[in-house]
This record gives structure tokens, C-alpha cells and sequence, in this order.
């Protein structure tokens, strides 16, 4: 009996925050991504490479850790380094970032009509 009532009370909380709406999810992307914008704008003049389609070339794990940790993850990944060479600059770290969050920016740059 106390099963059933932990899932009748829990289970639409639960389901409540999991399916968290695709525009709340951008919404909040957009919000966290203005610490992003400025360095990764879909310009030819950004200072760095463009967020927008990342994930059709990164794995979620690289983009993560890169975030999450720059200096660290170039020093263990060279494909993350010769990045950071070409540019000639370093990406401040964002270990306050989930991957929720990630995932949430990266969805508002997905979401930017091509220019």
C-alpha cells in the first residue's frame, strides 16, 4: 500500500521536472548563454569558434568537460589544444555549469537562425 501511495503522490513530481518543455529548456539556454555570446556569435569576426551545430562535431562528454574545466581538458585532449592554439586564446572555465545547463545552451544556439 505505501508503494502505491509513494507513486501516486511522487511519480507526477517526478515526471514534472523531468520533462522540462523544449522552449522553457531554450529560454533558460538563453539566459545562461549570455556568458557564451560574446566569445561564440555566428559572426566571422568572434573571438572563437561558433556554438551553433557543435554537437554535430563534439561528443557531449568533450563539450562538458571542456566547459566545465578548459585548461585542464586541452591538457589532456589534443584535438582541444589545437584549438585553443589556432585561436590563440583561452576559454574561462564554467564549473558552476550542469550538463542540464550545457545541454540547455547549446539547444538556444541550435535554435539561432542561420546569418
Amino acid at each position: 500500500m505505501l508503494k502505491y501511495l509513494f507513486i501516486f503522490f511522487c511519480l507526477p513530481v517526478s515526471l514534472k521536472i523531468a520533462a522540462q518543455k523544449p522552449s522553457t529548456r531554450i529560454e533558460r539556454g538563453k539566459t545562461l548563454a549570455k556568458k557564451c555570446i560574446d566569445c561564440h556569435s555566428s559572426t566571422p569576426t568572434a573571438l572563437a569558434d561558433p556554438l551553433k551545430g557543435i554537437r554535430k562535431k563534439r561528443t557531449a562528454d568533450y563539450i562538458h568537460s571542456l566547459i566545465k574545466n578548459p585548461m585542464r581538458f586541452a591538457d589532456e585532449n589534443k584535438t582541444a589544444k589545437k584549438v585553443f592554439a589556432k585561436r590563440k586564446l583561452q576559454m574561462p572555465p564554467f564549473p558552476e555549469l550542469s550538463k542540464d545547463d550545457i545541454k540547455a545552451i547549446l539547444d538556444y544556439f541550435d535554435g539561432l537562425p542561420k546569418k
